[in-house]
């Protein structure tokens, strides 16, 4: 147990240690008191904590790793530590980073928002003399899909002119503005006539609220950085009556004591802290080393090289997989680089790229049945789909070839995307999930077959049979687009049922019994 800690979990502490305050510190010394190069919050709050951990993960303590020798002969102990690692450091530096912005952010208590700059343009402030007017607003509308793909969210933005008081009205511009954000989701897969109920509650209660909120009554402002909600509160105040002037400035306002800001930010990391480690250590501990002696284990940590990309390199036996992989990614960073989003895409972003949409398909535009399938509507959309493309294509495309895999691929993502809209006539459907299903319906009719040997065959069965199953029932509860992959799979297993008596497979029983 020693030698666990000492070559394996210690070292993971001491690696998130490093990477949970070096970053803090970065953001401290150099990001935040320059404003983040007017680059978008997003970016250095979210994006790059995501990314951060996997390097030194990968390439410090994959190898690590690589010590344990797991019960289960079949099991990988790799994949499980390097997620939930990566997991409690990205979650830990973000609340990190979060409680950092709160505790060194200036407060100025100000007459009035017209001395806001000649303080030095604070982060929080409180102001003794404002009005904010309702009568004048700015607002804008935003669609989104998140969840997979599978819920559909409706924003409305509203911005308020901020003056020191009422006589102030009567300018034609205004510096100062509040902004406010409004939400509403429903299922992607609603009817449309539940789309637009949840539209009309949204709208319902931003009327209500300016109708009874006294905006005029918070605690502090909040100046709001380069974020998306400033990025809307831009585009809302464009629709007011009110000439813009210069570059405007908008705030947040808080209702809670400055004191409160933290919530339980504290807490959330303490706990994530200490779970994340506890569960990473049972894992380690629960799985013996591969050996008990320093020395050997020394020299198969030094043999150990993670640097293996042969899951994404194309190569004989494994060509189209990893084209198509790329394919996808391509397009999904293509769409982050033209500013379209990263944790999700906006409908009206998707809809541009080519998504799946009933109107648009009937009106002439059918490459929508194609296109769709190589775009997601987020990261963890696209992440999800290609962890299951490259497994079922380790497995088929051996067994089909590179041409016939393309071919089933395609022609099962197409028939997914027709089923999608033959169900759903409002639904915006995106991703590569049917065309994936697809060719695991193609597997599935093997196994069936018993095109492998008894074993093998029953353990693939068992393992295809429980992802289908899990997936669907998700889809079910979390409103994906099951339409489709009941499409592709049904495609899928009625192709393999057809082309399985002309498939090879090599069979080790087979060959012993030759020899």
């Amino acid at each position: 147990m020693n030698l666990k800690y000492q070559l394996i979990f210690r070292p993971l502490c001491f690696l998130a240690l490093v990477l949970i305050v070096g970053y803090s510190f970065l953001n401290a010394v150099i990001l935040i008191p320059y404003h983040y190069f007017n680059l978008k919050e997003e970016l250095f709050n979210l994006y790059i904590p995501m990314a951060l951990p996997w390097v030194p993960l990968y390439f410090l303590m994959l190898p690590r790793f690589n010590l344990l020798q797991p019960r289960n002969a079949r099991a990988n102990l790799n994949f499980p530590l390097s997620l939930f690692s990566w997991i409690v450091i990205f979650i830990a530096t973000v609340l990190a980073l979060s409680y950092l912005h709160k505790s060194t952010g200036k407060m100025e208590h100000l007459q009035s928002i017209s001395e806001f700059e000649k303080k030095g343009s604070p982060q929080y402030c409180t102001l003794q003399n404002a009005f904010i007017w309702k009568k004048k607003i700015g607002h804008s509308n935003r669609i989104e899909i998140s969840n997979k793909g599978g819920t559909l969210n409706f924003y409305t933005y509203l911005t308020l002119p901020i003056f020191e008081k009422i006589e102030d009205t009567i300018k034609e511009d205004c510096t100062y503005w509040l902004a406010v954000e409004y939400h509403q989701s429903t299922s992607n897969r609603a009817s449309q006539e539940n789309k637009a109920k949840a539209l009309i509650t949204l709208h319902e209660n931003v009327n209500r609220d300016l109708l009874e909120t006294n905006f005029n009554q918070f605690e502090y402002l909040e100046l709001l950085g380069n974020n998306e909600l400033r990025k809307q509160s831009d585009n809302a105040i464009r629709q007011s009556i009110l000439v813009r002037y210069k570059e405007p400035m908008f705030f947040k306002a808080s209702k809670e004591p400055f004191e409160k800001r933290f919530g339980n930010i504290v807490l959330w990391f303490f706990i994530t802290i200490i779970i994340g480690g506890l569960l990473i250590w049972t894992i380690i501990y629960f799985n013996k080393l591969r050996s008990e002696d320093p020395e050997v284990l020394n020299s198969l940590q030094m043999e150990s090289d993670p640097i293996n990309f042969s899951v994404i390199k194309p190569r004989e036996g494994f060509y189209s997989t990893p084209i198509l992989v790329l394919l996808n990614i391509i397009v999904f960073i293509i769409m982050v680089i033209s500013g379209e989003g990263f944790i999700s895409f906006q409908v009206s972003s998707l809809l541009k790229w080519g998504a799946n949409h009933k109107l648009e398909v009937l009106n002439g535009e059918w490459w929508r049945l194609l296109t769709s399938t190589f775009l997601h509507a987020g990261i963890m959309h696209l992440l999800f789909n290609m962890a299951a493309l490259l497994y079922i294509g380790t497995m088929l495309e051996p067994l089909l070839g590179r041409t016939k895999f393309w071919v089933y691929y395609l022609l099962t993502g197409v028939v997914a995307s027709f089923c999608s809209i033959s169900i759903h006539n409002q639904a915006i459907s995106v991703g590569a999930s049917g065309a994936i299903f697809g060719m695991y319906g193609i597997f599935l009719a093997f196994l069936i077959n018993g095109m492998f040997p008894k074993a093998i065959n029953k353990v693939f069965l068992l393992n295809t049979l429980l992802f289908v199953g899990i997936n669907l029932i998700m889809g079910m509860a979390g409103n994906v687009d099951n339409a489709a992959h009941f499409g592709g799979l049904l495609t899928g297993i009625l192709i393999g049922f057809v082309i399985a008596p002309g498939i090879q497979v090599n069979n080790p029983e087979e060959v012993r019994s030759e020899e």
